[in-house]
């Protein structure tokens, strides 16, 4: 049977929140927020900050203090920034340095000394800073632990397990992580800011992210477990916030290239000495390059990646020897069913076995002798694991990211990203064709996103996202179409034959474990809108905004 079947959602959220000042999330970006103080510590109103990042050399906001001396510049870029402060009869205070990781409040104490203006004490060197404004439970795992520590297949997720509360997880359909108990497919992912789901019915590719950047186009991500913000929702498990990089004022480039092979590796010390290692080679080659375009004002960065993975996998099968091929069953009791009658001698019924256990040729079925003609010969002379083959699986994947960065002025900024990740699997069946079918699976994933925001005074900030995330599944066999009985193949079925059941042996036309229901078409599309608004007031700020989410997924899959 051929199901077709179209499912259509629609997400609408609003979230308001008013806390103590600096106590919101702020999906893709941090805020630094701080009190000006003289040496005896009254507050000091009116000064002016200014907040530079100082990897791109943008002042990215012009603040005053406020009546009780705090300010606070919301929705920034995670980055390297420096807070400058000053006031008539003051001498001015610079503090350098100030990391900025994403979803983090760094919270300042900014103490002037009387003096003038000309005058600068500058801070180089501060100590770590500690979360003191919001009560989630999560990590940064940031670029340098990203780029140095060893990682199997260069996934960076994978670091997501040096989270408290997470382990890794295998008997989920994404093979991530596990939240505290939660299942991986209930963790929610953000990229830059915006929605990154995959809705796929059957979630076919094992991961809940629709787009996974590599390595290099990776800034850094925060884990969320635990006491996370509500304007995240839509996750019983963790919220994992992933922020691409961006071009800075000086060009930066690298190139790489890992090899894996199973030759270089060490034999496993149990087994006996005649055994063969498996193949495996997995090359990984890329790089990424990014500088500004304008200083100051217009940044791009890019990075590329391409996994190439050959396996060798053993498949075992059950397969009829010559004499069964030709209806000569031996010692085994072969009755004609065409002579099934009443029992004369009591109930039930009885029919007559074949002379010699042989069934003669001319009592053969064209369809059965099709069927039997198409197993292979046997490797081994037993009437189990008779047929036994070792083929080579193959992986293909292209990844690419690239993001652009824009200061448009003063008080407006904006960023462009397109992502792409282009997986091809070749999986093998237990039999070659015409008697099983070799699978053919392509997974494109394909993610744009914009983001804008808007000073519209020190007070006040606005962040708009747009997000289109899409990723498909394009499966189908390789053995050419053949019904072998008319009709017996749907009219949209294009490879393969109908399986066949034969008691006692492997079956006959099926596809890889995994890889069924050929033709499979699958695709998920995410449509997502977002709009926050800061608002300083006092001591207190106020976030509000709303997401809007339209995902259209489809299935075509055959039964």
């Amino acid at each position: 049977m051929h199901l077709h079947n179209t499912a259509k959602f629609l997400l609408i959220a609003t979230v308001a929140v008013l806390l103590p000042a600096a106590a919101f999330a702020q999906t893709s970006t941090g805020q630094i927020a701080g009190t000006i103080l003289d040496q005896s510590g009254a507050v000091i109103p009116g000064a002016s900050v200014a907040v530079t990042n100082t990897e791109t050399g943008e002042q990215v906001r012009a603040l005053q203090s406020n009546e009780v001396g705090r300010f606070s510049a919301p929705l920034l870029r995670p980055g390297i920034y420096s807070v400058a402060a000053e006031l008539e009869g003051f001498k001015q205070y610079v503090q350098e340095d100030i990391q900025l990781r994403v979803d983090e409040t760094v919270t300042l104490r900014l103490v002037l000394e009387p003096g003038t203006i000309t005058e600068q004490v500058t801070v180089e060197a501060t100590a770590v800073q500690l979360e003191e404004t919001t009560h989630s439970i999560g990590q940064v795992v940031g670029e340098t632990t990203i780029q140095k520590l060893p990682l199997n297949g260069r996934n960076y997720l994978d670091l997501g397990n040096l989270t408290a509360g997470t382990v890794p997880n295998s008997r989920s359909r994404d093979k991530t992580y596990s939240a505290y108990g939660n299942r991986g497919y209930q963790n929610a992912y953000l990229l830059d800011g915006a929605r990154n789901v995959n809705y796929l019915r059957g979630l076919d590719n094992r991961q809940r992210d629709a787009m996974r950047p590599s390595l290099e186009a990776v800034e850094e991500f925060k884990v969320n477990t635990s006491n996370f913000s509500a304007e995240y929702g839509a996750s019983a498990g963790a919220v994992v916030n992933v922020v691409t990089k961006g071009g800075t004022n000086e060009y930066h480039g690298s190139a790489f290239w890992f090899l894996r092979n199973d030759n270089l590796d060490a034999r496993d010390y149990f087994a006996p000495p005649t055994t063969v290692d498996p193949l495996y080679i997995q090359h990984q080659a890329g790089g990424a390059m990014g500088g500004p375009v304008v200083s100051n004002r217009v940044f791009w960065h890019a990075a590329y990646q391409r996994t190439h993975i050959t396996e060798g996998t053993t498949l075992t099968g059950n397969v009829p020897s010559s004499d069964e091929r030709a209806g000569r069953f031996g010692s085994q009791a072969i009755f004609d069913p065409f002579s099934t009658r009443p029992n004369p001698a009591g109930d039930g019924f009885v029919r007559d076995q074949f002379p010699g256990n042989e069934i003669p040729a001319s009592r053969i079925d064209s369809v059965g002798r099709d069927v039997v003609s198409r197993y292979p010969a046997r490797v081994f002379e037993r009437t189990t694991r008779n047929y036994v083959r070792a083929p080579n699986n193959g992986i293909r994947t292209d990844n690419l990211t690239g993001r652009g960065d824009v200061r448009v002025s003063d008080l407006d900024s904006m960023f462009g990203r397109y992502s792409f990740n282009r997986p091809d699997f070749q999986q093998n069946a237990v039999f070659e064709t015409p008697a099983g079918n070799p699978v053919v699976r392509e997974g494109d994933a394909y993610s744009i996103g914009y983001g804008y925001t808007r000073t519209f005074s020190p007070t006040v900030v606005n962040e708009f996202r747009f997000a289109w995330n899409r990723i498909g599944v394009d499966q189908d066999g390789l053995t050419p179409r053949e019904e072998i009985i008319a009709g017996a193949l749907h009219p949209d079925v294009t490879s393969g034959t109908p399986t066949f059941g034969v008691t006692g042996f492997t079956a006959i036309g099926v596809a890889p474990p995994g890889f069924g229901n050929l033709p499979l078409l699958k695709s998920s599309a995410v449509w997502n809108f977002s709009d926050n608004v800061s608002m300083v007031r006092g001591r207190h700020t106020t976030k509000f905004g709303f997401d809007y989410q339209m995902i259209r997924t489809k299935t075509s899959a055959t039964l």
